[in-house]
């Protein structure tokens, strides 16, 4: 819509932009649209057309974004806290931290994607997801904290590559749906309880390279049936393996400081 002057009394009028004529509300008579005014009326078109293209445009780019703005990014590129609900997470490029409890609690998640930039996965940055099923390394030298993926009870697949350094305390402690690990030979430190009350663990592959697997770092796993360590110095305290009842270990490697208990329970 858009005003005119009445031709035959100056009132102001209101011409709709789809109409071919016009009736005057002052003197009541009916005139049609002239060529002036179409080119008005097309003018105005065109201009609530950009307006509305524009605005369009505008909403498709916030939809974009929005996969930006469910993190909240803080100093050091550090992702402190996600507030979406997507299922598939893909961490930002650019990212270098997992902040503290980032993710925790977070029901909606099932499968997390690390960008290759990812160098720290912070204390609880997952814990509680309680529906995360699967988990994707992509970084180079990677650190896993402390309770990272603390009873997270769906995460059945974890597939630990190369770039991993260190895997802290709890890490995947009660991860209830974890059947099988591979340590790569990257990982020089397993932390104390860092695979604990992982109900269905029944496979630990533990590749060649020096490591040092903590207190209680494969405890209460009751499931567990087959352990095998690779060559290389292994430092592994004595109730690493507490609460697992029986199992087959097959050690080629070289085994320092655990006491006399240990060496007498696998016939060393």
């Amino acid at each position: 819509m858009y005003k005119a002057l009445c031709k035959e009394c100056s009132s102001p009028v209101i011409i709709d932009n789809e109409v071919k004529e016009y009736r005057c509300t002052g003197c009541g008579k009916t005139f049609p649209v002239t060529d002036d005014e179409y080119t008005k009326r097309v003018r105005n078109i065109s201009l609530e057309m950009r307006e509305r293209i524009a605005f369009n445009e505008l909403l498709k780019q916030l939809d974009k974004v929005k996969i930006i703005t469910d993190f909240e990014i803080g100093e050091r590129r550090t992702l402190k806290r996600y507030t979406g609900n997507d299922k598939v997470i893909e961490i930002p490029r650019g990212v270098i931290k997992i902040g503290t409890d980032a993710f925790a609690r977070n029901d909606s998640i099932e499968k997390v994607i690390f960008s290759d930039s990812v160098r720290i996965i912070d204390v609880g940055a997952f814990m509680w997801c309680r529906n995360l099923r699967e988990v994707f390394f992509n970084g180079k030298e990677t650190r896993i904290n402390n309770e990272a993926f603390m009873q997270c009870h769906s995460l059945g697949e974890v597939n630990i590559p190369q770039t991993v350094k260190s895997i802290g305390d709890s890490a995947f402690y009660r991860c209830g749906s974890i059947e099988s690990v591979i340590i790569p030979s990257s990982v020089e430190n397993i932390g104390e309880g860092a695979f604990a009350g992982c109900g269905k663990l029944k496979d630990i592959i533990i590749e060649d390279g020096n490591i040092t697997v903590g207190h209680k770092a494969f405890a209460l796993n009751e499931s567990l049936e087959y352990v095998r360590m690779y060559p290389g110095k292994k430092v592994i305290f004595n109730d690493a393996f507490f609460g697992c009842g029986s199992f087959n270990m097959d050690m080629n490697c070289e085994v320092l400081f655990t006491t006399e208990d240990f060496y007498r329970r696998f016939g060393m």
